[in-house]
């Protein structure tokens, strides 16, 4: 059988956008240590930005470089709260829109506190919104 353009309509959709990226992924257990199931949807999305905000970007070679976040950078750095307002907006969006279900991030808090520097994320996707708090940096 081949394929004509006429066909298209009997081809799975998946195949007709090979570069959007599956939802189903494995739930990790982070406490237990282990895989615990599937999940899909809003919940995948919501592992997927702890995941990538966690996971330092060119660190592992079993992602590629597109994967994960470079807010370690800020990890030492000094610099007043104006420059941080506006790196880490950018730093956030770099890491989260290689997603395809993620439309729009908004930073909706930045503190300071003894243990670190708090972001508070806004996340808008295709399942839904999530917000995330991320500890950015020790020692600001």
């Amino acid at each position: 059988m081949s394929l004509v353009p006429s066909q298209l309509q009997n081809v799975p959709a998946a195949w007709r956008n090979p570069d959007k990226q599956p939802s189903r992924t494995y739930r990790l257990d982070i406490d237990g240590g282990r895989l615990a199931g599937t999940i899909d949807g809003r919940t995948a999305v919501q592992q997927f930005v702890r995941k990538t905000l966690a996971t330092a970007r060119g660190r592992y070679p079993i992602y590629d470089d597109r994967y994960g976040s470079e807010i370690e950078a800020l990890m030492g750095r000094s610099g007043d709260l104006a420059w941080l307002k506006s790196e880490i907006p950018r730093l956030l969006e770099e890491a989260l829109l290689q997603d395809d279900r993620i439309t729009a991030i908004e930073v909706t808090g930045l503190r300071l506190e003894d243990d670190g520097l708090w972001v508070d994320v806004h996340v808008t996707t295709t399942e839904g919104s999530v917000t995330e708090e991320v500890r950015v940096r020790d020692g600001v």
